[in-house]
């Protein structure tokens, strides 16, 4: 017997999305029927609560023998399905359903239209994604250390429901007020690289950071590396000044110069070890993940993951 397609939803993805059995229902019975006619094989709907339900419903469908695990949610369901299934054979379709859906930009899936989704989920190309992995933990995207993931741990999930991706924006106006850059010591590929007081370090598996900023623009996520991206602090001046500093930094990273600033620093390794003092927050591809001292490495082609043709 020919195994379903597995079909993994957020049911709170998206700002202010929360599906009921009304109108709301109709995009999952849309992509159940596509599923279908396009394949003739049945498609089990899978509720997702949370991380860890996605994650364990997507092993389980692994375990099964599943060709074909869609995820529909953000970043974070995705993350969560990606932890599942590296490694395996099963490949991840993707309906973005999120707030800012940094991995459906990257691949070029379209946004808001189900049926093109599902379209590419179903008949699209498989390409072999790296990974970036802290541990027995997996991210798609990118970590960080510093001002950002303290702006994402600080920042309220009633907010985020409300005003989506803005969120991100007013915590890290509130924290930027009280951040005072710690002091990192930096390791690529095991050798001291760098000490000194930085506002963060953000560590990627791909071009995109946040939505359409591009701060590593020579990033793939085929070519079993990690790009980092160091915003490290300019000598002299007050926390005033600094700050002034990390901004005009942010500026230029997000239209793709960073390299002209000459307190970022391009980095590229396949191990990148970050500690700090004081022990700074850390987060994975927009969700909070603990804090230094970390040590990330790259996962080379771990996934399979549909794309458009």
């Amino acid at each position: 017997m020919t195994e379903p397609i597995y079909f993994i939803y957020n049911p709170h993805a998206g700002p202010g999305v929360k599906l009921t059995m009304g109108a709301d229902w109709l995009w999952l019975e849309a992509a159940q029927s596509y599923a279908r006619v396009a394949t003739g094989r049945e498609m089990v709907l899978v509720a997702a609560e949370s991380f860890d339900s996605a994650r364990k419903a997507a092993r389980d469908a692994a375990a099964r023998g599943a060709e074909i695990i869609i995820g529909a949610g953000g970043d974070g369901t995705l993350r969560a399905l990606a932890e599942a299934l590296a490694g395996t054979d099963s490949a991840l379709g993707i309906v973005p359903r999120g707030t800012v859906n940094v991995l459906a930009r990257e691949l070029n899936i379209p946004l808001g239209n189900v049926a093109e989704a599902m379209e590419i989920c179903l008949g699209g190309r498989t390409r072999r994604l790296d990974l970036g992995r802290i541990g027995d933990r997996y991210f798609l995207l990118m970590c960080s250390v510093g001002f950002d993931a303290t702006a994402v741990q600080a920042m309220q999930p009633a907010v985020k429901d409300l005003v989506g991706a803005s969120a991100y924006v007013l915590s890290g106006v509130a924290t930027l007020t009280a951040f005072v850059p710690p002091v990192f010591t930096l390791y690529l590929d095991g050798k001291l690289w760098f000490t000194g007081p930085c506002f963060m370090a953000v560590i990627a598996n791909s071009p995109n950071y946040g939505g359409d900023f591009r701060f590593l623009p020579d990033a793939e996520m085929e070519d079993g590396l990690l790009d980092v991206a160091l915003f490290t602090v300019p000598p002299g001046g007050g926390l005033a000044l600094q700050r002034g500093a990390f901004l005009r930094q942010l500026g230029t990273a997000a239209l793709g110069r960073a390299a002209a600033d000459p307190e970022v620093h391009l980095l590229r390794a396949r191990q990148i070890a970050i500690q700090t003092l004081p022990e700074t927050p850390a987060q994975v591809d927009g969700d909070a993940f603990g804090a230094t001292p970390l040590v990330v490495e790259v996962a080379p082609k771990a996934l399979k993951v549909l794309v458009p043709s």
